[in-house]
C-alpha cells in the first residue's frame, strides 16, 4: 500500500525540483587569461582577455571572485571582458563556456589585486 504512495511522492519531487547539473571540469589545455593593467588595483577598470579556448566555444563567461562577466568575441578568436577590480587580495578567475552542448569550467588562475594608490 505504501509503495504507490512513495512512487507518487518521488515523481512529484522530480517534477518540482529537476536535477540541474553544474559545469563539467574542462580536460583540455587551460585557457590563458591576460589582465591589463597588471597587477590590477582596487577600483580600476581592468581589461580581461581569454585566449586558448576551442574555436567553437559558445557562451564564454569569466567568473572573477564570484562575479560572472559576459565576454565579447574578438576578431582574433579571443574573448574580452571588463571588470572593476574588487577589494585588495587574491582574485580567483574561472572560465565557463559551452562546447557541443556541454557546459565546461576551466581554471583561469589567481590574480593579486593591490590596494588603490588613492588613499
Amino acid at each position: 500500500m505504501t509503495g504507490p504512495l512513495v512512487w507518487l511522492l518521488l515523481s512529484a519531487l522530480a517534477v518540482i525540483a529537476p536535477p540541474h547539473p553544474g559545469p563539467v571540469a574542462w580536460q583540455g589545455p587551460d585557457p590563458l587569461i591576460v589582465m591589463s593593467p597588471s597587477p590590477p588595483r582596487t577600483g580600476e577598470l581592468v581589461s580581461v582577455t581569454v585566449a586558448g579556448l576551442p574555436p567553437r566555444s559558445k557562451r564564454v563567461r569569466v567568473v572573477a571572485g564570484g562575479r560572472v562577466l559576459a565576454t565579447t568575441h574578438l576578431a582574433s578568436g579571443d574573448r574580452h571582458a571588463l571588470l572593476v577590480a574588487p577589494d585588495a587580495g587574491p582574485l580567483t578567475l574561472l572560465v565557463r563556456f559551452r562546447l557541443r552542448g556541454t557546459n565546461y569550467q576551466a581554471q583561469g588562475g589567481i590574480a593579486l589585486v593591490l590596494p588603490s594608490l588613492q588613499q
